[in-house]
C-alpha cells in the first residue's frame, strides 16, 4: 500500500490515449484480453493444469466463495489445481459480501452454506462415492482428494514422513487460530482504550503469534534435503495447509502492529514463501497484503485505529510483498514486469464502465468525460512505467488538474481492487501505485496519504459490492 515514490508517468505531450489504443498496446505487451478471462478466480470451469485432464469433463464440481477471500476454498482449489484434476467451479458470496441470498444449489449441497463444498459429478475407481455424493468442509475435502484422485502425491509419498505430516498439519491449525486471535484480541483493545487488560491480552496474543512462526520456521529449516518446503524439495498438503495462513500472518503483524515478518527474523519462511509464489496456482490464488488487511477491516472496523497508526510499517509491508514475483534473470525480469503492467491496464479497460460507476458514485459532481480521461490517464501511466515512455514531473492534462479535490475521488478505485479478484498482485501493486501517483499529481503527496487513510474501510461499505476491475 505504499504511495507513489515516482512522479505520474503519461505519455509526453499529445492526446490522452483512447480505450482502443490502450488496449492494443497492452496485447503488444504480453497481456490479450482473452488471457484475462482464463485467470483461475474468472472462470466457471478450469480443467486442471495436466495435459490428460483438458480433454476429460470435469469430475468434481467445487463451490467456492466468489473474490477469492476465504482461505479454506483457496486451499481447495490449490489441491485440485496441484493434482491436475478436471474439475468446475460455482462461486458464492460470503457474508462479507453482502450480495444477498445463498444459491439454493448450493443450499443443497451444504445445508449450512459453508464452502468449499465438493460434489462428484463422474465415477471414479471402485473405492468412490457415487455420482452426486458431496464432501463438505475443508479439512474432508483436502483428504477426499487426496484419497481419491489421481496425480501427483501429496502425503503418501516416499518422502513424506506421515506422522510428522500430521504433526505439521496441527501447527498450521494453530497457526490459523493464532492469526484469528491476534486479529480478535487487537479489535478488543481498539475498542476499549483504557483498559490495561485488553492491552495485555493484545501483546500476548502478538507473542503467541511470533512464537508460532518460530515454529514454523524451525519445521521449514528441518526439511531434509535443504529445500524450501516442510518436506524440503517434496511439495505436499502441508505446504497448502498453510499456504493462506502464512501470508495473513506477515500482512497482519506488519499493518496492525508494525512487526516485520517479511525479510525479519524467519529466513526458512522468505524462502518458502518465494517457492510458493513460483507455484502458478498459488500465485493467481493468493491475497495480497493490502487486500488481506481490508478483509479484516471490513470484519473489524476497529482494527482502522491500528493500522492508522502504523503507516510506515504498512507502506513497508507492501515494499516486502514484492517477493511474489518471479525472479530471475534481469532481462527476463523486464519482460516479466511488462506483462504485469499490461496485466492491469487489460483490467481497467475489461471493466471501465464499472469504475466510472463507481466513481461517479463516490464523487457525484465530477463529469463522466472527466472520470474517463482520468481512468485512460491511469491506465497509460501503468503501461507506461514498463515501457520507457516518461514524461518530466506529475504531469495531468489541464482540464483534470483544475479539478484537484474532486478528480481524486477516483482514490477510491484503488482502494476497492481486490487481489486476486480483479487481478495477480504484482499487477495490482503497479495499477495502485498509478492511481497514487494520479492523486499525487492532483492534490499533493500529504492530502494523498489522508485519502489512502480514509479509503481504508472501502470492503466495508454497507452498498453491493461488486467486481469492479
Amino acid at each position: 500500500m505504499a504511495l507513489a515514490a515516482e512522479p505520474l508517468l503519461i505519455p509526453p505531450a499529445g492526446p490522452i490515449n483512447s480505450w482502443e489504443q490502450i488496449e492494443r498496446a497492452a496485447e503488444k505487451s504480453g497481456y490479450p484480453v482473452c488471457r484475462r478471462a482464463q485467470e483461475l478466480l474468472r472462470v466457471s470451469e478450469h480443467p486442471g493444469k495436466h495435459a490428460e485432464a483438458l480433454i476429460s469433463p470435469p469430475s468434481f464440481l467445487l463451490w467456492r466463495d466468489t473474490y477469492g477471500w476465504c482461505p479454506f476454498s483457496h486451499q481447495a482449489q490449490l489441491h485440485l489445481e496441484e493434482k491436475g484434476v478436471a474439475y468446475s467451479v460455482k462461486k458464492v458470496p460470503l457474508t462479507l459480501y453482502r450480495l444477498g441470498e445463498r444459491d439454493p444449489e448450493l443450499l443443497h449441497d451444504s445445508p449450512d452454506g459453508l464452502v468449499p463444498t465438493l460434489r462428484i459429478l463422474a465415477a471414479g475407481h471402485k473405492d468412490s462415492p457415487g455420482v452426486g455424493s458431496v464432501v463438505r468442509g475443508a479439512a474432508d475435502v483436502s483428504a477426499f482428494i487426496e484419497a481419491h484422485c489421481s496425480g501427483p502425491l501429496l502425503l503418501v509419498h516416499p518422502g513424506i514422513n506421515h506422522c510428522l505430516a500430521t504433526a505439521y498439519l496441527s501447527l498450521a491449525e494453530h497457526l490459523e487460530h493464532q492469526v484469528h486471535e491476534f486479529v480478535k484480541t487487537l479489535a478488543s483493545a481498539a475498542s476499549d482504550l483504557s483498559s490495561s487488560e485488553k492491552s495485555d491480552a493484545a501483546r500476548q496474543s502478538e507473542r503467541f503469534l511470533l512464537a508460532t512462526l518460530e515454529d514454523v520456521s524451525l519445521a521449514l529449516s528441518e526439511g531434509g534435503d535443504g529445500g524450501p518446503y516442510f518436506f524440503g524439495a517434496i511439495f505436499s498438503v502441508v505446504d497448502i495447509a498453510f499456504a493462506p495462513w502464512i501470508d495473513r500472518a506477515a500482512a497482519l503483524l506488519s499493518w496492525l502492529q508494525g512487526v516485520q515478518v517479511r525479510n525479519g527474523p524467519f529466513p526458512a519462511v522468505d524462502a518458502w514463501l518465494a517457492a510458493m509464489s513460483r507455484r502458478p496456482a498459488h500465485r493467481e490464488l493468493r491475497l495480497d497484503d493490502d487486500t488481506i488487511v481490508r478483509i479484516a477491516i471490513a470484519s473489524m472496523p476497529e482494527l482502522l485505529a491500528h493500522v492508522s497508526g502504523n503507516v510506515s510499517s504498512a507502506l513497508a509491508a507492501a515494499r516486502e510483498d514484492e517477493q511474489s514475483e518471479p525472479q530471475g534473470e534481469k532481462e527476463k525480469q523486464h519482460l516479466v514486469a511488462e506483462v504485469f503492467c499490461a496485466e492491469a491496464a487489460q483490467a481497467l479497460v475489461a471493466c471501465r464502465s464499472g469504475a466510472a460507476a463507481l466513481a461517479a458514485q463516490r464523487v457525484p459532481r465530477l463529469p463522466s468525460q472527466c472520470i474517463d480521461k482520468l481512468l485512460r490517464v491511469v491506465a497509460a501511466a501503468t503501461l507506461a512505467g514498463c515501457s520507457g515512455c516518461s514524461a518530466a514531473g506529475p504531469s495531468m492534462p489541464q482540464e483534470l488538474c483544475s479539478l484537484g479535490e474532486e478528480a481524486a475521488g477516483d482514490f477510491a478505485l484503488r482502494s476497492r481492487l481486490a487481489v486476486p479478484r480483479d487481478m495477480s498482485a504484482p499487477a495490482a501493486r503497479r495499477l495502485r501505485a498509478s492511481f497514487e501517483a494520479a492523486a499525487v499529481g492532483l492534490v499533493g503527496q500529504d492530502r494523498t496519504k489522508a485519502l489512502l487513510l480514509k479509503e481504508l474501510p472501502a470492503y466495508a461499505e454497507k452498498i453491493q459490492f461488486q467486481s469492479v476491475l
